[in-house]
């Protein structure tokens, strides 16, 4: 015997034909391959299988608690006789699905098959029983052949009848609690508690479980019984429990958690927290013993948890204070109590009136009789950058039209508490365009305190006479402060645009500011810039010569200097003096006087004198002294030189006529500093006084 398999059509009978060896002109029935085939008239109909439904079976009843069969006919559509030695499950199918016949058991072989004559069908009974919550598929298997063949001739036909669920929905699992609390119990002593998951979803079947307890979790929470904690299954609307049970082995408080599998694609393992403990006396346990605060900003608040459990098997009572911390709050301090294994959340809130740290803590009185008193440190740092500079303002001063002033620079620097932002820095608006910057960081700049301050330069560029005004606005993301508020520092920036004349006065003189400085122009008649310095303008003036009340003009080193006249030796006084002034390092003054020496009776005592009474040092004094008649001149006969304070001789006797032309020089030695100097010379017809 051999089986052919039949393609997965189901209702379609595969019918095996051909012409038999030798006989043209005959059919052979189906299924016919030896010499024992039984040759027909060639019109004479095969058997032909059919089955009702021709494509399986599906089942839509798929909940936990369903109890589904379904009928299939099993026909023979042609002729003659089908034998129907086989109906079985392939071996892939569900466990839920069984098949059944209504007349007997089913056939398995040759021996137990069933004919089936047009006349006679077959009902198959097909159940579905779900057990879980997957959905579920199979087949029908039906081996047959022509009962016109013997079956062990026979070549098998197989035919494949699938069978199918409705596709599920998605299961969602939603549990009561996800935290069981067992409360106190004793060493030795149990307690139960039972955490329930809903199936809320519309079709889906809910598996719940297995369950485990998670990594860490002691011993001392069990199941209530071996195998509780299986896979259980809840159909739409419905629930199913998982029991735990506490049975501490020591005192202490215990917690962990058992983890749930489910087929909820969303939640596939629930995490429950299980809490149990065998102290008696309630025990106050803070999460933590210091909250810290970081860093906020002065004027601003935040607020942070502070979560206190009760790890005792009694009610807990807590009552907090602020013990130290400026600006700290509690939420309540009206007192608390706490159940056994259950936790309370103090909101614990920071309002900073003041930059710097804060150290300070909280203090809960307790009815635990181990710590009567719970202290929690509290810290954080408070940020009050302020905005800081110097100077407060610039003022240009008296700036010459046409110039540019040099730069000059606002400090800025935080003398806060804590980074402060730079984010602009802009002139306001309506201020000069004549104040403008030099130098500016890149911003945003971010300064620490204690940071070198950073520099933003301003100059006036004075093109227009009056008054001009800026304000330079400093935008930062400090607290108030003396330069600013609201985060806006205001520095004022200011000159006066004047003329040169305003800005560069010269005494005796004009000014030049074509350079970008203050200089002297020119000087008034008669007075010169002898230092060749600006600060004291055209200082030194011209010699004031005799006649009224001065006449001021230069005395100048030719013979048209000064002429001092004739002094007599036997007048009272004998001698002038006269103050003058060298306006610079090439200025001569010349003097030219007649020394008479006149008869004097026993006492011609005749001798010219000249004397340099005061001068600065570098200046010096020359003389020449000749005979009567020989006029002004003589440079290269002078005598000298002589410094301040020494003086030179003519010649002279008391026995003779000895009257002189005296020629008198003043200059500055070579490479003397330009000064304007001022001098005082005597001239003396003897050299008495």
């Amino acid at each position: 015997m051999s089986n052919r398999a039949v393609p997965l059509l189901v209702g379609l009978v595969a019918v095996v034909g051909g012409l038999a060896t030798g006989c043209p002109s005959e059919i052979a029935a189906p299924g016919c391959k030896g010499p024992s085939c039984k040759v027909v008239e060639e019109d004479a109909e095969p058997p032909r299988l059919f089955v009702d439904p021709p494509f399986g079976l599906g089942f839509d009843c798929v909940t936990i608690g369903c109890d589904l069969e379904r009928r299939m006919v099993v026909e023979n559509r042609g002729g003659g006789t089908i034998s129907l030695s086989l109906v079985r499950l392939s071996v892939d199918t569900s466990t839920d699905f069984t098949v059944r016949t209504a007349a007997g058991p089913l056939p398995v072989d040759a021996a137990s098959a069933v004919e089936i004559t047009p006349d006679t069908p077959l009902e198959l009974f097909v159940r579905y029983v779900p057990s879980d919550g997957n959905a579920d598929q199979g087949n029908v298997l039906l081996n047959w052949h022509d009962a016109k063949v013997a079956f062990d001739d026979a070549v098998l036909e197989v035919v494949e009848l699938p069978l199918s669920t409705r596709a599920l929905g998605d299961a969602v699992a939603v549990a009561d609690t996800v935290r069981l609390n067992f409360g106190f119990v004793p060493v030795g002593g149990y307690a139960s508690r039972a955490v329930s998951f809903n199936n809320a979803g519309s079709d889906g079947v809910l598996s719940v479980g297995p369950v485990s307890l998670e990594d860490g979790t002691l011993p001392v929470f069990i199941e209530p019984v071996a195998e509780a904690w299986g896979v259980q299954f809840a159909n739409p609307g419905e629930a199913k429990d998982v029991v735990v049970n506490f049975r501490p082995d020591s005192v202490g408080t215990f917690t962990g958690a058992i983890m749930v599998l489910t087929n909820d694609g969303g939640a596939p393992a629930i995490r429950v927290e299980v809490a149990g403990t065998a102290v008696a006396d309630p025990d106050a346990a803070p999460e933590v013993r210091s909250l810290d605060f970081q860093a906020i900003r002065v004027g601003t608040t935040r607020t942070l948890p502070l979560v206190i459990r009760n790890d005792g098997g009694a009610p807990l009572t807590l009552q907090g204070r602020v013990e130290s911390g400026a600006g700290v709050t509690l939420g309540g301090t009206d007192p608390i109590e706490v159940a056994p294994l259950e936790q309370t959340t103090v909101l614990v809130t920071w309002s900073p009136t003041a930059g710097g740290p804060l150290a300070g803590r909280l203090v809960f009185a307790t009815n635990d009789p181990a710590e009567a008193d719970i202290a929690v440190d509290v810290s954080g740092f408070a940020n009050a950058p302020q905005l800081s500079v110097a100077p407060l303002n610039i003022d240009f001063g008296s700036v010459v039209q046409g110039w540019t002033t040099e730069g000059r620079s606002f400090l800025l620097s935080n003398t806060g508490f804590g980074e402060l932002t730079i984010s602009t820095i802009a002139f306001e608006i309506g201020s000069s365009s004549q104040i403008r910057f030099v130098e500016v960081p890149n911003l945003p700049i971010k300064l620490s305190p204690g940071e070198p301050p950073v520099p933003v330069t301003v100059v006036m560029e004075a093109s227009t006479l009056g008054t001009q005004s800026a304000v330079v606005l400093v935008g930062t993301d400090g607290v108030d402060g003396p330069v600013g508020q609201a985060g806006i520092g205001r520095l004022q920036v200011g000159g006066v645009v004047v003329t040169c004349e305003q800005g560069c006065p010269v005494s005796n003189g004009t000014p030049s500011c074509g350079t970008g400085e203050c200089r002297i122009g020119s000087c008034i008649n008669r007075f010169h810039d002898a230092d060749n310095g600006f600060g004291n303008g055209c200082e030194c003036g011209e010699d004031l010569v005799p006649g009224g009340a001065g006449t001021r003009r230069d005395v100048d080193g030719v013979c048209s200097g000064l002429n001092i006249g004739t002094l007599n030796d036997s007048d009272n006084p004998r001698s002038t003096t006269f103050t003058g002034t060298l306006h610079d390092e090439q200025d001569v003054d010349l003097f030219f006087y007649r020394a008479n020496d006149q008869s004097q009776f026993l006492n011609d005592d005749y001798g010219a004198r000249v004397d340099l009474i005061s001068a600065p040092a570098g200046m010096r004094l020359f003389a020449r002294f000749a005979g009567a008649g020989t006029g002004c001149g003589g440079e290269n006969q002078r005598s000298g030189p002589v410094g301040p304070g020494g003086g030179l001789q003519g010649r002279g006797n008391n026995t003779s006529d000895n009257s002189e032309d005296v020629t008198v020089w003043v200059e500055w030695a070579p490479g003397s500093a330009p000064q304007c100097g001022n001098y005082t010379v005597r001239f003396r017809a003897d050299n008495d006084n």
